[in-house]
């Protein structure tokens, strides 16, 4: 019931009964701002700082601004509207490093109308939570500064609107095993997950690095695409390469972008997934080393070979004299 009022004027008539049930008075004036009661009605849009979309990156720094649109208030007074994140899944307030709840809060005048907007800013480090593939959601209450009882509460786990993304990825090669007499053909499966699907584009980039982590160099690729569903796979194809050179383990590193265009046209590449591992097999290739022709059979070192030289002589010279007695 309470959802169905939000947002509206409410008129209250009064009517007076006798013992008899007989009505004795009424007052239904639909003008009277004596009868009325305004309820509040709060929503709002939460997005990440960076791409100024429901999707993040986890970052050591990572920002989210929860812009709520205000209804109903009591025009000049001063209200305080804060917000507390929660994970999607399980329903349960998203805990800091140090276990505690992430919540944000900005005490506000509401505009002459009673109606507005206020934002109020999410800053956190997410790089530490293990987000990839997570999602959170702002729920948010208002409360006047001299009271304690929320006047308005947005509190939907389900709602989009209030929602944050952080998308995830993981990849696997097209072959795994080479000879380094190979020209390498390679291509890089990314299957990502957890992503906005609004028409976006994104940049899906991989390189060869060793074991190391040092690129081998020229060796990178990247492909540009939009995702039609919040799961999905994007093929990243490399040059043909030789393999002349290398030798043992390299490894497929990942990373996509953003691609956002700002209101001067300007287009940058934001971070939002990337999967950098050395100990995943499956974006791992191995290169070995196919010896040359004559090199089969082992080099004996000259020294080895004097001295077995030496003996066969002395081994001679023994039956020689025998055979003469």
């Amino acid at each position: 019931m309470q959802a169905e009022l939000e947002g509206k004027d409410i008129v209250i008539f009064e009517s007076l009964y006798n013992e008899k049930a007989e009505v004795i008075a009424t007052h239904n004036d639909i003008d009277d701002k004596g009868q009325e009661l305004v309820v509040p009605k709060i929503r709002t849009t939460l997005t990440d700082q960076k791409t100024g979309t429901h999707m993040a990156y986890p970052e050591e720094k990572t920002t989210l601004v929860d812009t709520v649109t205000y209804k109903n208030l009591i025009a000049g007074k001063k209200y305080v509207m804060s917000g507390t994140l929660m994970r999607q899944d399980n329903g349960e307030p998203l805990l800091d490093e140090k276990g505690n709840k992430i919540t944000a809060s900005k005490e506000f005048t509401a505009d002459d109308s009673g109606s507005g907007t206020v934002d109020i800013v999410f800053t956190f480090n997410a790089a530490l939570l293990k987000l990839q593939g997570e999602t959170v959601v702002a729920f948010e209450e208002c409360v006047p500064s001299d009271g304690k009882i929320p006047v308005g509460v947005h509190a939907d786990i389900k709602d989009e609107g209030q929602t944050v993304r952080f998308p995830k990825a993981k990849t696997k090669v097209s072959k795994s095993e080479w000879k380094n007499t190979d020209t390498i053909s390679l291509t890089d499966t990314i299957s990502y997950s957890n992503f906005v699907t609004d028409g976006g584009t994104y940049v899906a980039r991989g390189w060869l690095v060793d074991m190391s982590g040092k690129q081998v160099a020229n060796v990178q690729a990247e492909t540009e695409f939009t995702p039609t569903s919040a799961d999905g796979t994007v093929d990243v194809k490399f040059a043909d390469f030789s393999a002349s050179g290398l030798s043992g383990k390299y490894v497929v590193f990942e990373e996509i972008y953003y691609k956002k265009t700002g209101k001067d046209g300007k287009v940058s590449l934001i971070l939002i997934a990337e999967h950098k591992d050395t100990g995943d097999s499956d974006q791992t290739i191995t290169v070995t080393t196919v010896p040359k022709t004559g090199d089969e059979l082992p080099i004996i070192p000259l020294a080895v070979a004097m001295t077995l030289a030496f003996i066969g002589a002395v081994v001679v010279v023994i039956k020689k004299r025998r055979t003469d007695r």
